[in-house]
């Protein structure tokens, strides 16, 4: 597997995203109702493992819009104004 530098200059591997066929291969074998969640939430939001843990159900609107990365996002965008 090929590495890759990090802004820090640490070299890490670099990582392969699975296919839509993967992803939906992976959904229908998994058993566990939390990991199947996690699996559904993680590649349709780009939330990372730590922010997906960290969900309550009233962090998520009907849309399935994360409040809690959309306001960071927003604060983010405000320092860079």
């Amino acid at each position: 597997m090929p590495m890759m530098m990090k802004p820090t200059g640490k070299k890490t591997r670099e990582r392969e995203a699975l296919t839509p066929q993967e992803s939906q291969l992976l959904l229908e074998r998994v058993q566990n109702a939390k990991a199947k969640t996690f699996l559904m939430i993680a590649p349709h939001t780009g939330m990372r493992r730590g922010e997906i843990v960290a969900l309550r159900r009233e962090d998520i609107d009907r849309r399935f819009r994360a409040d809690k990365t959309v306001e960071k996002v927003r604060e983010a965008l405000k320092m860079l104004a």
